[in-house]
């Protein structure tokens, strides 16, 4: 049995990864926000795997000091991960002067500083027994610039970055323990689109949207092949790297077109 933790563990992404660690016989220690949903999803977990080991808690994570509540309740609980899962986040829609300033600080805190935080937490834990996988969910946004979602797409840039230099210095330093950035293309039916107001947005209705049980599938499928980066979704790898090739400025207007408002 293994130990996870995870972070929007409540829905979408989250939620899917817990039912798939769950299924496995692990023990989950399942972190999301305060809005009631938490403990209904820990109620069907429990209906759907009778011997499941599992503990809540609900916290507000877009505050400074919430990362270290959630490594010492962890402690405390003596439940240090063997899987942590960084997914918990949102996205704020619009052009950057008309967004909620005071919106866009907690999504930086919680988008960046918590994953930064509770990556350096818990990775001491996991180099002292030298095992353990850390995972932090990016997005495809984190590749290129992203208008209308501008600040969105930086804090995922971090997170891209940040997760495989980290998997860089582990390999060379000789440590076992892996770190996986997740860049999904947008995932429906995870809350997040009606979070950052995205509703009228193309964004959510192209072909390359992609479900959390995907996700899921392909998160498992890189632990096993020891991936450090996971773009979720069949092709979805190939098309990046055929963007990766394109003129800057071509990528820009594409990913504009996708985030516009669709006016019919």
């Amino acid at each position: 049995m293994k130990k996870m933790l995870i972070t929007g563990g409540s829905q979408g992404i989250g939620l899917e990864l817990a039912k798939a660690f769950a299924r496995e016989g692990n023990a989950l220690f399942l972190v999301a926000k305060e809005d009631g949903l938490l403990p209904l999803a820990i109620e069907n977990l429990k209906k759907d795997f009778p011997n499941l080991q599992v503990t809540g808690l609900e916290i507000d994570l877009t505050l400074p000091e919430s990362a270290l509540s959630v490594y010492q309740s962890a402690l405390k609980a003596d439940f240090v991960p063997d899987i942590l899962v960084n997914n918990a986040g949102f996205g704020i829609y619009g052009y950057v002067w008309e967004t909620d300033q005071e919106s866009e600080f907690k999504m930086l805190q919680l988008n960046m500083l918590n994953v930064y935080q509770l990556t350096r937490f818990f990775l001491k834990e996991m180099i002292q027994r030298n095992s353990g996988w850390i995972i932090n969910i990016s997005s495809i946004s984190a590749f290129q610039p992203n208008p209308r979602l501008g600040t969105y797409g930086a804090t995922k840039s971090f997170v891209l970055q940040f997760t495989r230099s980290i998997d860089f210095e582990l390999r060379e330093a000789g440590f076992a323990v892996r770190t996986m950035a997740v860049c999904p293309t947008p995932v429906v039916n995870t809350g997040f689109m009606e979070r950052a107001g995205m509703e009228k947005s193309r964004t959510f209705k192209n072909w390359m949207v992609v479900t959390p049980d995907t996700v899921v599938r392909d998160i498992l499928k890189g632990m096993k092949n020891g991936k450090n980066l996971v773009v979720p979704g069949k092709g979805l790898s190939f098309l990046l790297s055929i963007m990766k090739r394109l003129p800057e400025a071509v990528v820009i207007w594409m990913s504009a077109y996708y985030l516009r408002e669709n006016r019919k």
